[in-house]
């Protein structure tokens, strides 16, 4: 049991960094991000977690995972929407693909075995939500106006997710 436990915690350290989402040198309280690259990190990490979620909710047969996959579209969709609005005011060009690291970790939670997938999936959450929340926090702190209502809007659902992805790692 200790070893499936401890192979099912670091595969999902290892889709949380290949998610972006564990920085390597990233400090606890980070400053504000360029206004620009928070914009495009936030573009680029939004799209990742919807198609991880549509992929929750089409491999998951657990219905509180595809409910919280549905909530995690529907949330990061509209996010995704402010975004792009804003990086057109700003003449901001956002990146049309996800990351080689996060077409890495789809591809690992796609051919995660059933008996796997969920709580890999809840895990890669839960670490992806914290690192968000710090992110989002350090915008929160933007000079730019837009950025910062963006961020300080946003982080109560962040933190709502957090509180979700962690509810699904502990349930049996």
């Amino acid at each position: 049991m200790f070893k499936s436990l401890s192979l099912i915690v670091g595969t999902a350290l290892m889709f949380a960094i290949n998610l972006g989402a564990v920085p390597q040198t990233k400090k606890a309280d980070a400053p504000a991000p360029a206004p620009a690259n928070f914009l495009k990190t936030v573009s680029q990490d939004g799209r990742a977690e919807i198609e991880l979620a549509e992929l929750a909710k089409s491999k998951s047969t657990n219905t509180a995972v595809k409910n919280f996959a549905q909530m995690i579209i529907d949330d990061h969709s509209k996010a995704n929407s402010e975004v792009m609005s804003m990086a057109k005011t700003k003449n901001v060009t956002l990146p049309a693909d996800l990351t080689a690291a996060q077409k890495n970790t789809k591809a690992q939670l796609d051919r995660a075995s059933a008996a796997n997938f969920d709580r890999a999936y809840a895990n890669a959450m839960v670490t992806d939500h914290q690192n968000a929340i710090r992110e989002f926090e350090g915008a929160a702190k933007s000079s730019d106006a837009d950025v910062k209502a963006f961020a300080e809007k946003t982080l109560p659902t962040l933190r709502h997710h957090l509180e979700e992805a962690r509810k699904l790692t502990s349930a049996k």
